[in-house]
C-alpha cells in the first residue's frame, strides 16, 4: 500500500513538473536556454546578445505554433524552425562551440527520452 502511495505521488510530481515546463513564457525559456549555453559554451558578450535574440525569436514562434493545434503541421514546422535556428547559431558560435552544442543537444535528448531513439 505504501509503495502504491509513493508511486502515485511520484507520478503527480512528474506530471506537474512537465506542465510547469510547458507554461513557461518564450522569454523564460530563452533566458533558461541562454544561461545553459553561456555556461556550457563559454559565450562572450557579443555572442550572448546574439544568442539571446535568436532564442527569443525561436521560442516566440514555438509558442505561436503550439496554439495552431495541428500536430502534423506543428511537427513539420518545428523541424524547419529548429534547422533555421541552428543555422543562425552556427553563424554566431565558433566551430568548436557549435560542435559542442550539437553534442550537448544529443546528450540531452538521449537523457530526456531515457536513451530511447525517436521514431522518424
Amino acid at each position: 500500500m505504501i509503495r502504491l502511495f509513493i508511486l502515485v505521488i511520484s507520478m503527480c510530481i512528474a506530471t506537474s513538473t512537465t506542465v510547469l515546463a510547458q507554461k513557461q513564457s518564450p522569454e523564460e525559456r530563452a533566458k533558461k536556454e541562454l544561461a545553459w549555453m553561456t555556461k556550457e559554451l563559454k559565450l562572450n558578450e557579443t555572442q550572448v546578445k546574439k544568442v539571446e535574440a535568436i532564442s527569443k525569436t525561436f521560442n516566440t514562434k514555438m509558442k505561436d505554433l503550439r496554439k495552431s493545434g495541428d500536430r502534423s503541421q506543428m511537427r513539420d514546422a518545428f523541424m524547419k524552425m529548429r534547422d533555421d535556428r541552428n543555422k543562425e547559431l552556427q553563424k554566431v558560435l565558433t566551430e568548436d562551440q557549435y560542435k559542442k552544442y550539437q553534442t550537448l543537444l544529443k546528450e540531452r535528448r538521449k537523457n530526456r527520452k531515457g536513451g530511447k531513439k525517436r521514431r522518424k
